[in-house]
């Protein structure tokens, strides 16, 4: 089957891919003293535990041939489990190679088997999704060169597109190229202008300033709205391509200029730091956008008859790619004194240096973008682990994804670390003969990076479930990134949220949270 447009070809699903991971990893306990990052993922164990055995329903557990279990005994046996730490060994395992969605069955399979060993009963959840992988792409800018015979076009600076390999970090080797998932296909060579962040209001301002936007590649900085979004308002005022980077202004405090150092350093980004992404129009609809509104198991297309969906309505129609802020800046500089310095833009100016924010274009210099992708049809790997309770028609689903564009101890594998370490501790309760009131459901989502694939298919197939039976969703996308601690909750369980971080022995940490919401 092919799609109008963007000459997107279905493929057979992709089968076992060996990853450089020799998965199983043999796993130790440590014992070491908990870092902040360690007490801020036990604190989140902890919290969801309480949610679901103190404040959901009361407890139902018994030891076979022995007298029920207290609340008291069974919370002390439950962090008593946690004692021996395997958080960051989990994160260890999870976060050595990089786990691209629908690349990543090796692993899958590696974690369903650590949650069987655990006693779980652990289920692998499969559905087929369009999604797009990197092939070959590259920028180069190009000056105008004036003869006597005339002007040529010459190729003066080709970022590399590639980050710095860092000899403190080893999986900085294991690099992905630089692309955006869903950006189609194409080479395009045009004029350039700089349009801020992107935002409908950007473009409209680009407009009543008579900067001509169509068949022009933009160059945009990351942050204010979804980066799929800023290639849409970029596609629907005719622009031809999009270069996206990230501006170091946008890091707030943490920057170069005010004496913090770079990463490996220091906490500052590093200069060659690319951030890849999913170009979807997320908010036109997430998970796989050739199906929209439903979703397919492998083997359903042929034996049922379903037709996948035109995804030209929520995935781009030109293309664009990612840049490093330092491999941006000898490209934005030929825009300086080029077209007006617009004033709203000011309080937000960037911190390139050397430019001077103008918006072009400098008709002296053209840019060529080319981006070649794959697009296919390719099996997306969800993990269901299941604890089931004394009512089966109440569950609670505990989840985050374990999909990542690079090696990714933070987002989100730092969330993956802590839901393996909950199932382990849960499991241990369950071999004391232990049964919650309510199921708990370990949900570990794949394809979430592309646009919520693996748990938007999930709740497409499974509407009518999640409708009558799922009570409450907990999620643990990143559970930890350095030393703070972040909750946020839909209105109905916000309360509750509170009430359980004033149970914690560590509430100083919640303090600010339990002042700011008073």
């Amino acid at each position: 089957m092919k799609f109008r447009d963007h000459n997107y070809q279905q493929l057979p699903a992709k089968q076992e891919q060996i990853d450089a991971v020799d998965y199983p990893v043999t796993v130790s306990p440590s014992r070491k003293r908990p870092n902040v990052k360690i007490l801020s993922r036990l604190v989140i164990i902890t919290l969801g535990l309480t949610v679901l055995i103190t404040t959901f329903s009361k407890l139902s557990s018994r030891l076979l041939g022995s007298p029920e279990l207290t609340e008291d005994e069974l919370v002390s046996h439950y962090l008593n489990t946690l004692q021996t730490n395997l958080a960051a060994n989990w994160s260890y395992a999870y976060s050595r190679d990089n786990q691209l969605a629908g690349t990543n069955l090796k692993m899958v399979k590696w974690a369903q088997s650590q949650y069987q060993s655990f006693g779980l009963d652990s289920e692998i959840d499969e559905y087929t999704a369009l999604v797009s992988y990197p092939i070959d792409q590259s920028i180069s800018l190009l000056g105008t060169n004036i003869t006597r015979n005339g002007s040529y076009s010459k190729v003066i600076y080709k970022p590399s597109l590639k980050e710095d390999i860092i000899k403190e970090d080893p999986t900085s080797k294991l690099q992905v190229p630089a692309f955006l998932g869903y950006a189609k296909s194409g080479n395009v060579t045009a004029q350039f202008i700089y349009a801020n962040y992107g935002t409908k209001k950007d473009f409209e301002k680009l407009v009543e300033l008579g900067v001509p936007l169509k068949g022009k590649i933009a160059i945009i900085r990351y942050g204010a709205i979804f980066r799929g979004l800023k290639i849409k308002f970029a596609q629907d005022h005719g622009i031809a391509a999009v270069l996206l980077y990230s501006d170091p202004y946008d890091d707030g405090e943490i920057v170069p200029q005010n004496g913090y150092k770079t990463y490996p350093n220091g906490f500052a980004r590093n200069p060659s730091a690319i951030q890849r992404g999913s170009a979807q129009f997320l908010s036109f609809g997430p998970g796989d956008p050739s199906t929209p509104g439903y979703a397919i198991k492998p083997g359903e297309e042929e034996k049922h008859g379903i037709n996948r969906t035109d995804p030209s309505f929520s995935i781009p129609s030109i293309p664009a790619l990612p840049i490093s802020y330092r491999e941006v800046t000898p490209i934005l500089k030929t825009l300086n004194g080029y077209g007006a310095q617009i004033p709203e833009w000011q309080d937000n100016h960037g911190l390139i240096e050397n430019f001077d924010y103008s918006v072009g274009p400098n008709p002296n210099f053209t840019l060529n973008l080319y981006n070649k992708q794959d697009f296919n049809v390719t099996t997306m790997y969800n993990i269901l682990t299941k604890v089931e309770g004394h009512n089966k028609d109440d569950v609670i689903i505990i989840g985050n994804h374990h999909d990542s564009w690079v090696p990714a101890a933070g987002d989100p594998h730092s969330g993956s670390a802590v839901v393996m370490e909950l199932g382990r501790a849960l499991g241990e309760l369950v071999k004391l003969g232990w049964k919650p009131k309510r199921s708990i459901w370990l949900a570990s989502w794949d394809g979430e990076e592309y646009g919520l694939i693996g748990s938007t298919e999930f709740g497409e197939y499974h509407a009518d479930f999640l409708q009558k039976k799922v009570v409450a969703y907990l999620n643990l996308d990143v559970a930890t990134i350095g030393g703070n601690l972040k909750m946020n909750a839909s209105p109905l369980l916000y309360s509750l949220l509170r009430d359980v971080a004033d149970k914690l022995e560590l509430y100083s940490v919640f303090r600010s949270f339990r002042n700011s919401e008073s």
